[in-house]
Protein backbone atom coordinates (compact mmCIF):
# COMPACT_ATOMS: atom_id res chain seq x y z
CA UNK A 1 0.00 0.00 0.00
CA UNK A 2 1.48 3.34 -1.08
CA UNK A 3 -0.39 5.46 1.48
CA UNK A 4 -3.49 5.55 3.60
CA UNK A 5 -6.52 7.70 2.98
CA UNK A 6 -5.46 10.51 5.33
CA UNK A 7 -2.28 10.88 3.25
CA UNK A 8 -4.07 11.05 -0.10
CA UNK A 9 -4.06 14.84 -0.49
CA UNK A 10 -0.33 15.10 0.16
CA UNK A 11 0.35 12.20 -2.20
CA UNK A 12 -1.76 13.87 -4.90
CA UNK A 13 0.29 17.07 -4.67
CA UNK A 14 3.34 15.01 -5.62
CA UNK A 15 1.86 12.66 -8.22
CA UNK A 16 -0.90 14.60 -10.02
CA UNK A 17 1.32 16.65 -12.31
CA UNK A 18 1.96 17.00 -16.02
CA UNK A 19 -0.12 15.74 -18.93
CA UNK A 20 -2.14 12.56 -18.43
CA UNK A 21 -4.10 10.67 -21.05
CA UNK A 22 -7.29 8.64 -21.20
CA UNK A 23 -7.69 6.00 -23.89
CA UNK A 24 -10.53 4.08 -25.56
CA UNK A 25 -10.92 0.42 -24.67
CA UNK A 26 -9.98 -1.94 -27.49
CA UNK A 27 -12.21 -4.85 -28.50
CA UNK A 28 -11.87 -7.59 -31.08
CA UNK A 29 -14.28 -8.08 -33.97
CA UNK A 30 -16.22 -10.60 -31.88
CA UNK A 31 -16.62 -8.15 -28.97
CA UNK A 32 -13.99 -9.56 -26.66
CA UNK A 33 -11.60 -7.38 -24.73
CA UNK A 34 -8.48 -6.93 -26.89
CA UNK A 35 -5.82 -7.15 -24.22
CA UNK A 36 -2.87 -6.92 -26.62
CA UNK A 37 -4.16 -3.74 -28.28
CA UNK A 38 -5.02 -2.18 -24.93
CA UNK A 39 -1.51 -2.90 -23.68
CA UNK A 40 0.15 -1.65 -26.87
CA UNK A 41 -1.71 1.67 -26.84
CA UNK A 42 -0.76 2.37 -23.25
CA UNK A 43 2.86 1.43 -23.80
CA UNK A 44 2.98 3.81 -26.78
CA UNK A 45 1.66 6.64 -24.62
CA UNK A 46 4.29 5.96 -21.96
CA UNK A 47 7.30 5.00 -24.07
CA UNK A 48 6.87 7.15 -27.18
CA UNK A 49 4.67 10.07 -26.14
CA UNK A 50 6.22 10.16 -22.67
CA UNK A 51 3.00 11.18 -20.97
CA UNK A 52 3.22 11.55 -17.21
CA UNK A 53 0.18 9.52 -16.18
CA UNK A 54 -2.81 7.56 -17.41
CA UNK A 55 -6.53 7.29 -16.62
CA UNK A 56 -8.25 4.07 -17.66
CA UNK A 57 -11.93 3.11 -17.91
CA UNK A 58 -13.50 6.53 -18.11
CA UNK A 59 -16.06 8.04 -20.45
CA UNK A 60 -13.80 7.86 -23.50
CA UNK A 61 -13.26 4.18 -22.63
CA UNK A 62 -17.04 3.66 -22.62
CA UNK A 63 -17.10 2.19 -19.12
CA UNK A 64 -20.90 1.99 -19.16
CA UNK A 65 -20.86 -0.68 -21.88
CA UNK A 66 -18.42 -2.98 -20.05
CA UNK A 67 -18.85 -5.56 -17.32
CA UNK A 68 -17.12 -5.03 -14.00
CA UNK A 69 -14.90 -8.00 -14.82
CA UNK A 70 -13.76 -6.39 -18.07
CA UNK A 71 -13.12 -3.11 -16.32
CA UNK A 72 -11.09 -4.76 -13.59
CA UNK A 73 -9.04 -6.65 -16.17
CA UNK A 74 -8.16 -3.34 -17.85
CA UNK A 75 -7.03 -2.04 -14.46
CA UNK A 76 -4.72 -5.04 -14.23
CA UNK A 77 -3.37 -4.55 -17.76
CA UNK A 78 -2.56 -0.93 -16.95
CA UNK A 79 -0.48 -1.97 -13.96
CA UNK A 80 1.22 -4.75 -15.91
CA UNK A 81 2.18 -2.40 -18.76
CA UNK A 82 3.17 0.67 -16.78
CA UNK A 83 5.51 -1.28 -14.49
CA UNK A 84 5.60 1.70 -12.16
CA UNK A 85 6.81 4.09 -14.87
CA UNK A 86 3.84 6.44 -14.49
CA UNK A 87 1.09 6.84 -11.88
CA UNK A 88 -2.34 5.48 -12.77
CA UNK A 89 -5.94 6.46 -12.14
CA UNK A 90 -8.69 3.85 -12.53
CA UNK A 91 -12.25 4.80 -13.35
CA UNK A 92 -14.61 3.22 -10.81
CA UNK A 93 -17.82 4.81 -12.02
CA UNK A 94 -21.06 3.08 -11.11
CA UNK A 95 -24.56 4.07 -10.08
CA UNK A 96 -24.45 1.58 -7.20
CA UNK A 97 -22.02 2.71 -4.45
CA UNK A 98 -21.26 -0.86 -3.42
CA UNK A 99 -20.10 -1.63 -6.96
CA UNK A 100 -17.92 1.50 -6.83
CA UNK A 101 -16.37 0.14 -3.64
CA UNK A 102 -15.64 -3.26 -5.24
CA UNK A 103 -14.01 -1.63 -8.25
CA UNK A 104 -11.95 0.74 -6.08
CA UNK A 105 -10.78 -1.98 -3.72
CA UNK A 106 -9.71 -4.11 -6.67
CA UNK A 107 -7.88 -1.16 -8.24
CA UNK A 108 -5.94 -0.55 -5.06
CA UNK A 109 -5.17 -4.25 -4.63
CA UNK A 110 -3.57 -4.54 -8.07
CA UNK A 111 -1.47 -1.39 -7.68
CA UNK A 112 -3.45 1.56 -9.06
CA UNK A 113 -2.46 4.91 -7.48
CA UNK A 114 -5.82 6.73 -7.47
CA UNK A 115 -9.42 6.10 -8.44
CA UNK A 116 -11.76 8.53 -10.16
CA UNK A 117 -15.50 8.44 -9.52
CA UNK A 118 -18.29 10.02 -11.53
CA UNK A 119 -21.26 11.51 -9.68
CA UNK A 120 -24.24 9.12 -9.94
CA UNK A 121 -26.03 9.83 -13.19
CA UNK A 122 -29.54 8.87 -12.03
CA UNK A 123 -31.46 10.24 -9.04
CA UNK A 124 -28.60 12.01 -7.20
CA UNK A 125 -29.73 15.56 -7.95
CA UNK A 126 -29.18 17.33 -4.65
CA UNK A 127 -26.05 18.22 -2.73
CA UNK A 128 -26.97 16.06 0.26
CA UNK A 129 -27.54 12.96 -1.87
CA UNK A 130 -24.25 13.44 -3.73
CA UNK A 131 -22.35 14.07 -0.52
CA UNK A 132 -23.77 10.94 1.10
CA UNK A 133 -22.83 8.86 -1.95
CA UNK A 134 -19.19 9.94 -1.75
CA UNK A 135 -19.08 9.76 2.04
CA UNK A 136 -20.40 6.21 1.98
CA UNK A 137 -17.87 5.12 -0.65
CA UNK A 138 -14.86 6.92 0.81
CA UNK A 139 -15.39 5.54 4.29
CA UNK A 140 -15.09 2.04 2.85
CA UNK A 141 -12.00 2.41 0.67
CA UNK A 142 -8.42 3.36 1.45
CA UNK A 143 -7.18 5.02 -1.74
CA UNK A 144 -7.11 8.59 -3.05
CA UNK A 145 -10.25 9.68 -4.89
CA UNK A 146 -10.55 12.15 -7.77
CA UNK A 147 -14.06 13.47 -8.46
CA UNK A 148 -15.21 13.63 -12.07
CA UNK A 149 -17.29 16.80 -12.23
CA UNK A 150 -19.33 16.99 -15.42
CA UNK A 151 -22.56 18.48 -16.69
CA UNK A 152 -23.64 15.00 -17.80
CA UNK A 153 -24.53 14.51 -14.13
CA UNK A 154 -25.50 17.00 -11.42
CA UNK A 155 -22.49 19.37 -11.35
CA UNK A 156 -20.67 19.89 -8.07
CA UNK A 157 -20.78 23.55 -7.11
CA UNK A 158 -18.76 25.45 -4.53
CA UNK A 159 -20.83 24.70 -1.38
CA UNK A 160 -20.77 20.96 -2.05
CA UNK A 161 -17.10 21.02 -3.11
CA UNK A 162 -16.16 22.56 0.23
CA UNK A 163 -17.95 19.76 2.07
CA UNK A 164 -16.42 17.04 -0.09
CA UNK A 165 -12.92 18.50 0.33
CA UNK A 166 -13.12 17.61 4.03
CA UNK A 167 -13.34 13.89 3.26
CA UNK A 168 -9.76 12.66 3.85
CA UNK A 169 -9.21 10.63 0.69
CA UNK A 170 -10.81 13.05 -1.79
CA UNK A 171 -7.77 14.70 -3.34
CA UNK A 172 -8.68 16.11 -6.75
CA UNK A 173 -11.22 17.19 -9.34
CA UNK A 174 -11.42 16.53 -13.05
CA UNK A 175 -13.43 19.46 -14.34
CA UNK A 176 -15.53 18.51 -17.36
CA UNK A 177 -17.81 21.54 -17.22
CA UNK A 178 -18.15 24.11 -19.99
CA UNK A 179 -18.42 27.30 -17.93
CA UNK A 180 -15.07 28.86 -17.10
CA UNK A 181 -16.68 30.74 -14.21
CA UNK A 182 -17.54 27.45 -12.49
CA UNK A 183 -13.92 26.33 -12.56
CA UNK A 184 -12.63 29.70 -11.37
CA UNK A 185 -15.03 29.57 -8.42
CA UNK A 186 -14.03 25.98 -7.64
CA UNK A 187 -10.32 26.86 -7.71
CA UNK A 188 -10.91 29.81 -5.40
CA UNK A 189 -12.86 27.66 -2.95
CA UNK A 190 -10.81 24.46 -2.75
CA UNK A 191 -7.81 24.86 -5.07
CA UNK A 192 -5.46 25.21 -2.09
CA UNK A 193 -6.62 21.82 -0.78
CA UNK A 194 -7.22 19.67 -3.88
CA UNK A 195 -5.63 19.28 -7.30
CA UNK A 196 -7.86 20.52 -10.12
CA UNK A 197 -7.59 19.39 -13.75
CA UNK A 198 -9.53 21.10 -16.54
CA UNK A 199 -10.33 18.38 -19.09
CA UNK A 200 -9.66 20.64 -22.06
CA UNK A 201 -6.26 21.18 -23.63
CA UNK A 202 -7.24 24.43 -25.36
CA UNK A 203 -6.70 26.64 -22.27
CA UNK A 204 -3.80 24.54 -20.94
CA UNK A 205 -1.09 27.19 -21.49
CA UNK A 206 -3.22 29.86 -19.82
CA UNK A 207 -4.21 27.57 -16.95
CA UNK A 208 -0.64 26.46 -16.28
CA UNK A 209 1.04 29.86 -16.64
CA UNK A 210 -1.61 32.14 -15.13
CA UNK A 211 -3.84 29.94 -12.96
CA UNK A 212 -1.05 27.74 -11.62
CA UNK A 213 -2.42 24.40 -12.85
CA UNK A 214 0.02 21.49 -12.70
CA UNK A 215 -2.18 18.74 -14.11
CA UNK A 216 -4.00 18.14 -17.40
CA UNK A 217 -6.13 15.00 -17.53
CA UNK A 218 -7.38 14.71 -21.11
CA UNK A 219 -8.47 12.12 -23.63
CA UNK A 220 -6.22 10.94 -26.44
Amino acid sequence: MKYRKNEAKEYARTMLKGVWTALPTNFTADDRLDEAATAANLDYCISDLQLEGHYCIGNVAEFWSMTNEERMRVHEINVEVSKGRVPLIAGCHHQNPNEVIKLAQHAQAVGIDFVIILTPFVAARGDDAIYEFYRYVCERIDIGVVLFNTEATAPIGVPLAKRLAQIPNICGFKQGVSKVSATIALRAAIGHELEVSVADEAPWVFNSSVMGDQWLLNYC
